[in-house]
């Protein structure tokens, strides 16, 4: 696999269930629920390899991703459904 893709087999997993925790941090799991659901044992570190990963902090990620959400939103406030 390392020839392959240039990384570990633990790595390439690891980026697969990070890339996960992404969705459902966007969806809304809270931090501890994305945790446990991706396979990850203690929030802790999952914390740890997501903001090595992707540079920001879950918690901080999830709220961008609300912010965007939210953004869209509001962009046409006179659209109607």
């Amino acid at each position: 696999m390392k020839n392959l893709l240039n990384i570990s087999m633990g790595d390439y997993i690891r980026k697969k269930r990070l890339n996960k925790a992404c969705e459902l941090l966007c969806e809304g799991y809270n931090v501890s629920e994305t945790t446990w659901q991706t396979g990850f044992s203690d929030p802790n570190y999952f914390s740890k390899c997501f903001k090595r990963e992707f540079g920001v902090r879950p918690t901080d990620y999830q709220r961008k991703g609300k912010q965007k959400s939210n953004d869209s939103l509001s962009a046409n406030p006179n659209e109607t459904a």
